[in-house]
């Protein structure tokens, strides 16, 4: 029996202390500042997750927001400190992946149940 990969769950907070809104001034903060820093990334982060809820024309299952944080985190570049280089990855450009991997996943999966009648 193969072993499964583990995946690991992008967490809302691994986003937040990544971006370039909340690196500036890392260290040189008091508590106060740091603490709206984080909600000004929470509200850059929920916009642009309720944009692309308007995108897609529906809301988004908690499930598809988790895979589209992932997808944004893991292509989004960084520096060696783990900081994001640039701006994050435009969402909608990782639900088109999300989407993507979701198509090849039930492709793999019917392919696995055709079987030749002949």
């Amino acid at each position: 029996m193969k072993k499964r990969k583990k995946t690991r769950k992008i967490l809302f907070l691994d986003i937040l202390s990544k971006s370039r809104y909340w690196r500036y001034h890392l260290g040189k903060s008091t508590p106060a500042q740091e603490k709206l820093k984080l909600k000004k990334n929470e509200a850059i982060i929920d916009m642009s997750l309720f944009n692309l809820a308007k995108h897609v024309g529906r809301k988004l299952t908690e499930d598809e927001e988790i895979e589209v944080l992932t997808i944004v985190d893991k292509i989004t570049p960084k520096r060696k400190d783990g900081n994001y280089m640039v701006d994050l990855l435009p969402f909608n450009y990782a639900w088109k992946i999300y989407e993507a991997k979701k198509d090849i996943g039930l492709d793999k999966f019917i392919g696995k149940l055709e079987v030749d009648i002949s």
